[in-house]
């Protein structure tokens, strides 16, 4: 899949994989990553990181 710009890209990923990015697109087609929570255990916490790592995992970024 191909997009015109960042933020074509980062639309996609929120609405088909709830990835949040934030598009960068004024100084080229880049966006950025950050996985920003709290978790009030180390267990929720493995389980936050798990899930985003299940979605990632779903998605082929090509660079």
């Amino acid at each position: 899949m191909r997009f015109d710009s960042a933020a074509q890209f980062s639309d996609y990923l929120i609405r088909e994989h709830l990835i949040s990015s934030v598009p960068w697109d004024e100084v080229g087609p880049y966006a950025r990553f950050s996985v920003t929570y709290e978790a009030a255990t180390r267990q929720e916490e493995v389980r936050v990181m798990q899930a985003m790592r299940g979605r990632l995992e779903r998605v082929s970024f090509e660079f």
